[in-house]
């Protein structure tokens, strides 16, 4: 007795389409993913910088007078002026995140802190998983004014 087999090879090849589909979605969005979270760091990390290099020039020179020992630390009001201004200058649309100016506790410096996050959507894998959430990528950066003697 013979099997009707027509179609077999079509229902075979529909189901390793798919699950090429499927991985090829995996990997485009976890590249896109990877790219824009290495983009997001970046950008965290220079404006952190740009907030380090917002030196209290007073405090540096007042230190430094009759032979003292200069003093390097941070005014909190222009580190976060110009982390902020870093950010708005070169943050891309979507990103969104927070800037502040701490002294941890036992610390004698301020140190500039930015926080980043940015939501990005699913491309390939969004027809297979409709209902899935875009993706949360997130990013943080922490800089202090280094001093380096002469």
């Amino acid at each position: 007795m013979r099997r009707d087999e027509s179609g077999t090879v079509t229902i075979w090849f529909l189901g390793v389409a798919v699950a090429i589909l499927f991985l090829g979605g995996i990997s485009l969005d976890l590249w896109r993913a990877v790219d824009q979270r290495r983009e997001l760091a970046g950008l965290a990390d220079a404006a952190a910088l740009a907030g380090a290099g917002a030196v209290d020039t007073v405090l540096f020179v007042a230190s430094q007078r009759d032979g003292g020992v200069p003093i390097l630390d941070l005014d909190p009001t222009h580190a976060h002026a110009a982390a902020v201004a870093y950010l708005d200058a070169f943050a891309p649309a979507g990103v969104t995140g927070h800037v502040s100016i701490v002294r941890p506790p036992g610390s004698a410096t301020y140190v500039v802190e930015v926080s980043l996050e940015r939501s990005m959507p699913l491309t390939l894998l969004r027809v297979l998983l409709p209902d899935e959430a875009p993706v949360v990528l997130r990013a943080e950066a922490r800089a202090v004014p280094l001093h380096r003697p002469p």
